[in-house]
């Protein structure tokens, strides 16, 4: 994700708009797999119909790009709820 973190930089709100293109399947390992489950929004009103999309591998994120993504990721939420029992989901592996 490092080339990406260059166009956040001097961004004043997470509504302005890039304007080069972004290709998220960049952000990812491509020599690891990935889960995939249905579920729910993590915040009120907790709605179905989310399809989480989970790397077994977790990647790297220097303190400056944390840093970074926090200044224009204002309206991000944290949990507002604990984690949920899988209630007959099926929570599946792909490998890549």
């Amino acid at each position: 994700m490092a080339p990406h973190f260059k166009n956040l930089a001097g961004k004043e709100k997470a509504e302005e708009e890039v304007k080069e293109p972004v290709d998220p399947s960049t952000w990812v390992d491509k020599t690891s797999g990935y889960y995939r489950y249905d579920g729910s929004l993590t915040t009120p009103p907790c709605t179905e119909g989310v399809i989480w999309t989970i790397m077994s591998k977790i990647g790297d994120a220097s303190k400056e790009q944390i840093d970074l993504l926090k200044t224009v990721a204002t309206t991000v939420e944290p949990n507002a709820r604990p984690a949920q029992k899988l209630n007959d989901r099926i929570v599946r592996y792909f490998e890549v």
